[in-house]
């Protein structure tokens, strides 16, 4: 059997690629080898990240930017595709890093090492990992260390001009005093800076050294071309302190129903769905009862959330009860005789399927505090989406 030696890599100058040579890029394989099983993808909406596990491996470490503004959980994706719920843990909006807990008691079983990124030294190899451009494998850039010091200083002697910049310098300006100092204290924090290539997505990915161990966060490259082979990235210093010390920020939880947290969406989803089944009773129904048909064979399966309570329990049921009423329905309204009784089982799964849309079932952020101070209501910095990082 031929040896599989794909690797895909970002060199400098080029587009994500994949190396086929297995004589090539010996170094970058065996980093990739080692740090890629504990890399993973971070999903929210239309937002996409990389970040990593570590600890006991009910932890991902990425940027605050990746989490900023979500309300509800996170999907994580590791190299082999298993993929795990999160909410947020830890935030230092300062820094631009976060710390996200897998739900339902679950642990990954590869981890990384946070290591000292004061003993790099000029010219070291480093390898930043991570999903650039938001692509479906892990991929890894190889490049060296460059220096580290104050952000106004590594990376504005570079891209002065970069948007990103351009927004920290404007918000350290702000009218609120509290913002401002939070900016300049953005501006003013330390940064690493390296020689390799990295694109949006590989943000909140790991940084590591040539034994494979962390010793900065990747955060962004430049959009110029001239300086697009340079990546900044959070000192492995400052992950530490994350990970070690109280929370600047509590994130409150709690469940809510579809119509709560999502009242337009679930109200056009199910009037849609009521009108396809009304409007088409065989094609329409029949693609419902397909994809109900899926449904039931992954919660078969148990592809599914774990169930906790009584809430999951009811919520499980409605999810069952409309599957196979609408399956049902999908398969009789193809046979004359049986056509009312298929309008009776879409009837029952459309009503049981508008029904999950009522029981509390979605873990939403409800509330933010800062720990040291509660009567300061800010958000986290940049936390509403500006273009920040």
């Amino acid at each position: 059997m031929a040896q599989n030696c794909e690797l895909p890599i970002v060199r400098i100058g080029q587009e994500p690629d994949h190396e086929t040579d297995c004589s090539k890029e010996a170094a970058a394989r065996k980093i990739y080898a080692e740090v890629g099983p504990a890399t993973v993808k971070i999903t929210h909406g239309n937002v996409i990240g990389s970040g990593f596990f570590v600890g006991d491996g009910s932890r991902v470490v990425t940027n605050a930017h990746v989490v900023n503004g979500e309300r509800g959980l996170f999907k994580v994706e590791t190299i082999d595709h298993k993929t795990y719920k999160a909410r947020l843990e830890k935030l230092d909006d300062v820094n631009d890093l976060a710390v996200i807990h897998l739900e339902n008691e679950q642990h990954h079983p590869a981890t990384l090492k946070i290591g000292d990124d004061n003993k790099v030294q000029i010219g070291d190899a480093l390898y930043a990992l991570g999903h650039p451009l938001g692509k479906y494998d892990t991929y890894i850039a190889p490049g060296k260390f460059v220096t580290k010091g104050p952000f106004d200083q590594v990376f504005a002697s570079k891209d002065p001009n970069d948007r990103d910049w351009l927004t920290f310098l404007a918000t350290a300006r702000n009218p609120n005093p509290a913002i401002a100092a939070d900016a300049q204290a953005v501006i003013k924090s330390l940064r690493v800076e390296a020689e390799l290539q990295i694109e949006p997505g590989n943000s909140g990915g790991p940084m590591v050294n040539e034994r494979g161990e962390v010793v900065a966060v990747s955060q962004f490259g430049s959009e110029s071309k001239q300086y697009h082979k340079y990546a900044w990235a959070v000192s492995s210093d400052e992950v530490m302190a994350l990970l070690n010390n109280n929370a600047k920020f509590q994130f409150d939880y709690e469940r809510q129903s579809s119509i709560r947290a999502h009242p337009l969406g679930t109200t056009l989803t199910a009037a849609g769905l009521v009108g396809v089944t009304a409007a088409l009773p065989r094609v329409g129904g029949s693609l419902l009862g397909a994809i109900s048909a899926i449904d039931m064979i992954s919660l078969a399966s148990g592809n599914s959330e774990p169930i906790k309570d009584d809430a999951d329990r009811v919520y499980r049921g409605l999810e069952w009860t409309s599957d196979i009423t609408m399956t049902a329905g999908a398969v009789m309204s193809w046979i004359p005789r049986l056509r009312p009784l298929a309008i009776a089982g879409y009837s029952i799964g459309l009503a049981t399927g508008i029904g999950q849309a009522f029981v509390p079932h979605e873990m939403r952020l409800v509330n933010i505090q800062r720990t040291s101070n509660p009567q300061d209501t800010r958000e986290p910095l940049f936390w509403q989406g500006v273009k920040s990082y």
